[in-house]
């Protein structure tokens, strides 16, 4: 079975009931396209929620692994997304300094909580659905929310240093919050006022309810943990006997027993009716976990690369679990019957009988480094959300293998380039290769295979004849065209090589890498003709003057500098406060613009090295700057939401274009009238150069835009996301011509603004669609919407007689969903 899928989505107009109502919308088979911050199974087990840094969440079918809902809104990374009780919502907590509220059934966005002034880490419902605790980093504030009307109740603000937990306690009548320093507070949720715990003097390193939220157990600093009556603030019991710090105290499942962990490494059992200590465990390490079974009546502690099994009943040892080289998580199965372990250092998740101490099975993860380890409600299967893997997995723990990836099924984009003439369009992939597309059938004429790690960037030659690609894998690699062929290997940087570019006469070429250097080639030979040293951190761009003689460089030292291609001599230091993102020589190569983090960008002479002009009005770094055409302004990015135009004669702001996202990249149009800028709200936007009028927003991406450039002729616009698709607009309208998806090196997929399609034939094998939150496979529908020839078809202009996908009424022929 070909894995390629392309995911059909209905968006219900209300709930299941008016199924046969909707309109279809398309979703591809993408999944996220970076880390997984969070993943949860919901109440009953049959979905699943993640989020992640693309700047969405995403509700998926947990038995299939496929796509249901995409929740898309936020501005910026998605930190947590989890259901409520009864599994009918989600909140999703952002950077962007919200939260919001959302329907499972239809994806709808319900409520926008806004209020908090920093990136909201966290955000979760009561027990009963009714309130929403959010907390926010840099506010050093959690606020409690009413969940049906999006309003602010309370704000819990008595925290000195940012606040890294807030939650409800198991009945819902309190919130505990936990600041950065681990100081803990306790609240009446009710009435937003602060608990006071009579007597306590120390700060608390932890607080914990027993299940039922009766009472109160702590830990703090002066070396004991305490019980108190939760709603007196009545201390009941002091647990004495650690020696140092304790900073863990944690109520059983059952209520019945208070396990503590301290810096003297040991944990203590403690009967919780008496405050007697029943058992003293003594670790040779630090303790970096404990949990009990879902019954209460074992005990998991992990240190170092052992997880032992204790009795709570006796504090026996039962089991001692070895096999990993660090053991980073470990967690009960929801019967208690399984217990999970994880490791980064020797990449494996590894699942144990606690009875008998057995290894049941080990998965090998090539992405290893989890955030977290979570069974399903079932016990079947296994999330593990991952920071360097940047996504995700789904494991099956009966077979050990990889159910899906979060990471759907296609390859990433990291750039993408018009040819000279506009014909053809090279694309560099996080798969280690470039490709050559027609621009007239969106097919592929080459793949370009022999790296072996991302391609950050491929262009073409001035002629067209050749193209650079440069690699993580720190070599760059000069390619034919016509045939395809790799012609030279440019070797001999120690780190990633970050851009390669020709010279205007596509006799040399320049490749700046994370190593420092500057490396001049030439291309016939493949000879390395010049080793330039001077900058001290990552050089991030390079370009060569209008007529050869110069080149510039920028970096993460702080400056640019401009060198003689000729020698190879550094003949000018261009400085800046912070991080230079980007320099670009004028059309007629007489000066330079610098784009830097201290949130200004500079012209500068290059004859003489000397600072002409300082542009400043953005309120954020700024990301890119770069000339007009004919050389008479400048237009800047920043993530403060606008793009700028300036004056290169006086250095004055001249327009000031306004997004509702980061801006990340703008490009003039070839005759300098138009200027198209790229967000990171997946929407790029023409505009009239003189007037500073929006003309059109292209909406057709889901996440972060990498590029938006003009084609030469100036007509039609490409876009690219990493969202994977690269989209064709026609520059004049801002319609979309067509969209273009690489689900593999020989797998890819076309399609229009209606959802017609084209593509290979394992692109096209399964086609399924979803009303309410049901997946239905739909054969049929290939004939209906597939049209061969499409993209070339849509460039000549013809029309195209097929139906299109809101036309078919596709659910109409299935029965209402219970």
């Amino acid at each position: 079975m070909k894995k390629w899928i392309l995911h059909f989505i209905i968006l219900p107009l209300g709930y299941f009931a008016l199924a046969q109502q909707q309109q279809p919308n398309i979703i591809l088979p993408v999944g996220h396209t970076d880390w997984v911050r969070s993943a949860s199974f919901s109440p009953d087990g049959k979905y699943i929620v993640t989020a992640s840094s693309d700047n969405t969440a995403k509700i998926w079918d947990a038995t299939s692994g496929k796509l249901l809902r995409n929740l898309t809104g936020h501005k910026y990374w998605v930190n947590t997304a989890s259901f409520s009780s009864d599994g009918k919502y989600i909140v999703t907590a952002s950077w962007d300094k919200t939260a919001k509220i959302w329907e499972v059934a239809s994806g709808k966005l319900l409520q926008d909580l806004k209020g908090h002034t920093s990136w909201v880490g966290s955000a979760q419902f009561s027990p009963d659905g009714m309130y929403i605790v959010t907390r926010a980093d840099s506010d050093k504030k959690a606020k409690i929310w009413d969940a049906a009307s999006g309003k602010m109740l309370h704000d819990l603000s008595s925290h000195k240093d940012e606040v890294r937990l807030a939650q409800f306690s198991p009945d819902g009548k309190y919130v505990v919050t936990k600041s950065r320093k681990g100081n803990e507070r306790i609240w009446n949720a009710a009435t937003g006022r602060l608990l006071h715990l009579e007597g306590q003097k120390n700060r608390l390193k932890s607080v914990h309810f027993n299940p039922n939220g009766k009472f109160i157990v702590t830990a703090s600093r002066d070396n004991t943990a305490k019980i108190w009556d939760a709603n007196s603030g009545k201390m009941l019991h002091n647990l004495l006997g650690h020696k140092n710090r304790v900073y863990s105290a944690i109520f059983s499942p059952d209520g019945k027993h208070i396990l503590t962990k301290s810096w003297e490494r040991t944990t203590k059992i403690w009967d919780a009716a008496s405050g007697k200590m029943l058992y003293d465990l003594q670790h040779k390490n630090f303790v970096n976990l404990t949990v009990f079974s879902p019954d209460g009546m074992l005990i998991a502690t992990t240190s170092d690369s052992t997880t032992k099994i204790l009795e709570v009943s006796s504090g026996k040892l039962l089991q001692d679990l070895r096999g990993h080289n660090n053991v980073n998580s470990a967690e009960f199965s929801p019967d208690g019957k399984l217990i999970a372990t994880t490791s980064s250092k020797d990449s494996t998740i590894k699942i144990w009988d606690p009875a008998s101490g057995k290894i049941l099975n080990n998965f090998k993860d090539p992405n290893p480094i989890y955030l977290s380890l979570r069974f399903s409600p079932d016990g079947k299967k296994i999330i593990t959300p991952q920071l360097f893997g940047r996504l995700g997995n789904i494991w099956d723990i009966a077979s050990g293998k990889i159910v899906w990836p979060f990471g759907g099924y296609t390859t990433g984009l990291e750039s993408v380039r018009f040819s000279p003439d506009g014909s053809y369009i090279v694309s560099a992939s996080s798969d280690g290769t470039a490709k050559i597309l027609e621009v007239s059938s969106g097919k592929i004429l080459h793949d370009l295979k022999g790296h072996t790690s991302w391609v950050k960037s491929a262009q073409f030659s001035p002629d067209g004849n050749y193209i650079v690609s440069a690699s993580l894998d720190k070599t760059a690699k000069i390619w034919d065209v016509t045939s395809g062929k790799l012609l030279q290997d440019l070797k001999g940087h120690t780190n990633y090589v970050n851009s390669a570019d020709f010279s205007p006469d596509g006799k040399n070429i320049v490749t700046v890498s994370s190593d420092s250097i500057v490396k001049i080639w030439d291309v016939s030979s493949g000879k390395m003709l010049y080793n330039l040293k001077g900058h001290t951190s990552d050089i991030n761009s390079s370009s060569f003057s209008p007529d050869g003689k110069f080149i510039v460089t920028s970096s993460r030292d702080k400056k640019a500098k401009i060198w003689d291609a000729a020698s190879g001599k550094m003949l000018h230091d261009l400085p800046h406060k912070n991080f230079v993102n980007s320099a670009q020589f004028s059309p007629d190569g007489k000066s330079i613009v610098t784009a830097s983090r201290d949130k200004t960008a500079k012209i500068w002479e290059v004859a003489s090295g000397k600072l002409l002009h300082v542009l400043r009005g953005h309120t954020f770094g700024l990301s890119s700057a770069r000339f007009s055409p004919n050389g008479k302004f400048i237009v800047t990015t920043s993530c403060d939401q606008t793009a700028k135009i300036w004056d290169v004669s006086n250095g004055k702001m001249i327009q000031k274009l306004i997004h509702t996202d980061c801006v990340s990249k703008a490009f003039f149009s070839p005759d300098g009238n138009y200027i198209v800028t790229a967000s990171e709200g997946g929407t790029a936007n023409i505009w009239n150069l003189t007037s500073g009028k929006l003309l059109h927003v292209l909406k057709g991406h889901t996440s972060t835009l990498k590029s938006a450039q003009f084609s030469p002729d100036g007509t039609s616009i490409l876009t690219t996301s990493i969202d994977h698709k690269t989209i064709l607009w026609d520059a004049t309208t801002g319609k979309m011509r067509y969209a273009r998806l690489q689900l593999s090196n020989n797998d890819w997929l076309v399609y229009d603004e209606h959802y017609r399609y084209d593509g290979s034939p394992g692109a096209r094998d399964y086609l399924y669609f979803v009303c309410g939150m049901e997946i239905v496979d739909l054969a049929q529908m290939k004939d209906a919407l597939y049209v061969p020839g499409l993209v070339e078809k849509i460039m000549n202009g013809e029309e195209i007689n097929y139906p299109r996908l809101s036309e078919l009424g596709l659910c109409e022929t299935l029965p209402p969903t219970k």
